[in-house]
């Protein structure tokens, strides 16, 4: 039987690393697609190093990489965030965030589909965020990652034909690098934003690598619901049937460390 692969961007460090690690325990070959190479490759990780916001340059990566193995697992976890008031966005700033956080995942996408149908077999993972539901100062991050779960579902109904499933996994905060950049530790609106989460803390990146067995699991569900939350005035829908197809929910809600138990995705904890 051969070894799985699974395509990884911005696998060098945060969750992106926690995906890779994950990939490789579960009995994948993964390729990384990043900037800069991680601290130490893993057995059975190759690294690329891709400017994933440079539209030509990724369409020639993903080229490459298609004509070399065959790829039927993507995991597109790359992005970026700019945090600025909607009077500070700029053009330019807009142009890079969604080049890197909506066009990239299109580009790869589509170099890899054709496997994908052919194998009539496919698992795509979009990583979404919490900001897509709104947040201060994430006027362009929270549009792109908006715009990252319309695809999903978008996605999900189109190739659910050829055996191809396409998941959103959006979690609350996770302490990563870049979410430590826009909020420091140790800031009022950072320690604002722990004393919010009914556990008092943000979740560990390694915690959310967990789901994503889940979220391309053989066992695929079709539905959509909201946040799962403590919010009494906005339960989460009623488990559906299985089908054919998965489309993901949007998983955001601050609470997920240790209180979601949600019908498709794995429960997690302090572990």
């Amino acid at each position: 039987m051969n070894t799985p692969i699974a395509l990884v961007t911005g696998g060098s460090r945060g969750i992106g690393r926690a995906i890779v690690a994950r990939l490789i325990q579960d009995g994948y070959q993964v390729v990384n697609f990043s900037r800069r190479p991680p601290d130490a490759l893993l057995p059975g990780e190759t690294f690329r190093s891709v400017d994933l916001g440079d539209a030509a340059a990724t369409r020639e990566a993903a080229r490459e990489l298609a004509a070399e193995r065959r790829v039927l697992h993507l995991v597109n976890n790359a992005g970026m965030i700019q945090v600025a008031n909607i009077e500070d966005v700029t053009e330019a700033e807009l142009q890079r965030t969604l080049a890197l956080n909506l066009t990239a995942p299109v580009l790869l996408l589509q170099a890899l589909l054709p496997a994908m149908r052919e194998a009539k077999y496919g698992r795509v993972v979009n990583i979404g965020s919490r900001a897509a539901l709104g947040k201060g100062g994430r006027t362009v991050y929270g549009a792109s990652k908006a715009g990252l779960a319309g695809m999903t579902r978008t996605w999900a109904l189109e190739l659910a034909a050829d055996g191809i499933t396409v998941n959103t996994v959006a979690p609350g905060p996770i302490a990563t690098e870049l979410f430590n950049q826009s909020n420091p530790p140790g800031q009022p609106k950072t320690l604002a934003l722990e004393a919010s989460i009914p556990v008092r803390r943000v979740c560990r990146w390694a915690w959310r690598a967990s789901t994503l067995p889940s979220a391309w699991g053989e066992a695929a569900y079709c539905g959509f619901h909201s946040r799962p939350s403590l919010d009494r005035k906005r339960p989460p829908v009623a488990q559906q049937p299985p089908a054919p197809i998965a489309i993901s929910p949007m998983m955001a809600s601050t609470v997920w460390p240790s209180r979601l138990k949600d019908w498709r995705w794995q429960s997690m904890n302090d572990g």
